[in-house]
């Protein structure tokens, strides 16, 4: 794991990957071991060299951060977001929904440029994602 994590949107802790300056789409990763473990992988790999490739852990987002940054990364011009699905069995601190997915598929309805994707652990899900996006 990249050790240069920030301070993102909402006060999330974030890592990011790839050129941050050359205006490419955003993609978001939101998961947790699995989705670090693959995110890891994909930037060893320089999967992402040329967009804006973007971690955060789901432990440390709650509802009310969750909202502030999907209202600050579609300002941004962020149009993907992906979950891990195998790190995806608990709800946020503050939702009703039972899931991160559940919670996404409502609120992501409010910002139509962002689409979301189920991410697998195999990790072939986010090197699609990357290929497709920007």
């Amino acid at each position: 794991m990249p050790t240069a994590s920030f301070s993102w949107h909402g006060g999330v802790t974030a890592w990011r990957f790839g050129d941050d300056t050359d205006g490419a789409d955003e993609i978001v990763v939101l998961g947790r071991g699995q989705g670090r473990a693959d995110w890891v992988a994909a930037t060893d790999a320089g999967a992402a060299s040329i967009r804006r490739v973007h971690f955060v852990d789901l432990d440390s987002l709650d509802a009310g951060n969750l909202e502030v940054l999907l209202n600050q990364i579609d300002n941004n011009g962020v149009t993907a977001l992906g979950v891990y699905t195998a790190d995806d069995s608990t709800p946020l601190p503050g939702s009703a929904a039972a899931n991160v997915s559940e919670h996404l598929s409502t609120a992501v309805g409010a910002h139509p440029r962002i689409s979301l994707s189920a991410l697998d652990s195999a990790g072939s899900n986010l090197q699609a994602l990357i290929a497709t996006v920007g």
